[in-house]
């Protein structure tokens, strides 16, 4: 998925979290249920959260001028700390409030059959949405294990949306069963803990997307196998310069959601000139640019080969 591909889908999964977010409002005003204005408010945070996501993405993709030489990568990820400290705090707040007040003061619920439609609509519309996110995700991390992918990805897209998704699955399944208890057994407090419920799970949601974004923040490196795809690009770049005699190091640092900043140390000969290393810095930057699209920085550290002799002898 590029980038059109991701804001379409990002664009997709706000318009339906905006309609359901209002279909659900229109069902609690119906029906006084207290699990669907929670489902209502998790739709408007999810909304809200893929309207910030936009815009930070189109800010975050801006190009590079002397203010911000590296571009502007961290707007996406200053944003998504927005959605995870206002929207989902917020939202939280307002379930778990509207569910004490249901418990305290329990209510029947009115024409419960709308609320069976409304859930069972959004149902499909989440499902379809989470299937497509999964797909992509897999086809993005094929032949990686699903976990390790999802620990190590920085994608500032399609991992937001698949959480959320997944998150807005389990609210729905509890708004149903909270709803379900109440009109088919009698358990009116039963639509008051499904409230409850969501608002946990919204403030679950906001502390992990805030953990996510703390990553990002950390400058914590790029992925094992990016890692590990620069140092092949600049091994097949440097096969053959007689000037270079080795790689002693090359580090990644994830500069934001969409940006990664790469530094490389070579040994040179020691007749190597300033030139030389110029136009192989260039090369090495200008592969793995082409390569890895996200990485916006390259820097070659020279090291000149009497100073790594020099290096091994004393740590020997």
């Amino acid at each position: 998925m590029g980038a059109g591909g991701s804001t379409r889908f990002v664009v997709i999964t706000l318009a339906a979290n905006a309609i359901g977010a209002c279909a659900k409002l229109a069902a609690f005003a119906y029906t006084g249920s207290s699990a669907m204005l929670a489902q209502a408010v998790q739709s408007l945070v999810g909304a809200s959260s893929q309207g910030l996501l936009l815009s930070g993405q189109a800010r975050a993709t801006g190009p590079a001028d002397q203010h911000h030489p590296i571009g502007r990568s961290g707007e996406l990820a200053v944003w998504r700390l927005v959605v995870a400290i206002l929207l989902f705090a917020l939202g939280a707040g307002v379930a778990i409030s509207e569910g004490v007040h249901q418990l305290t003061d329990p209510q029947p619920i009115r024409n419960a059959w709308v609320n069976y439609i409304v859930l069972g609509a959004a149902f499909v519309i989440e499902g379809r949405a989470l299937f497509a996110a999964i797909h992509t995700f897999r086809a993005r991390h094929r032949g990686e294990p699903a976990l390790d992918a999802l620990r190590a990805s920085s994608e500032p897209v399609l991992f937001p949306i698949l959480f959320e998704t997944a998150a807005a699955l389990i609210g729905l399944a509890v708004a149903l069963t909270g709803v379900l208890l109440a009109d088919q057994f009698g358990i009116q407090e039963a639509d008051g803990v499904a409230s409850i419920a969501i608002g946990l799970l919204l403030a679950y949601v906001a502390a992990i997307s805030a953990v996510e974004v703390k990553r990002l923040f950390d400058g914590e490196p790029a992925t094992p196998s990016m890692r590990d795809g620069i140092r092949d690009i600049i091994a097949q770049t440097v096969r053959g310069e007689a000037s270079v005699r080795e790689i002693t190091a090359i580090e990644t640092m994830q500069l934001g959601a969409t940006s990664v900043f790469v530094t490389a140390r070579l040994a040179f000969d020691d007749r190597a000139t300033a030139a030389d290393v110029a136009v192989i810095a260039q090369q090495i930057e200008i592969a793995v640019r082409a390569h890895y699209a996200n990485v916006t920085k390259v820097v070659i550290a020279a090291q000149p080969q009497a100073e790594l002799l020099a290096k091994f002898e004393a740590d020997a």
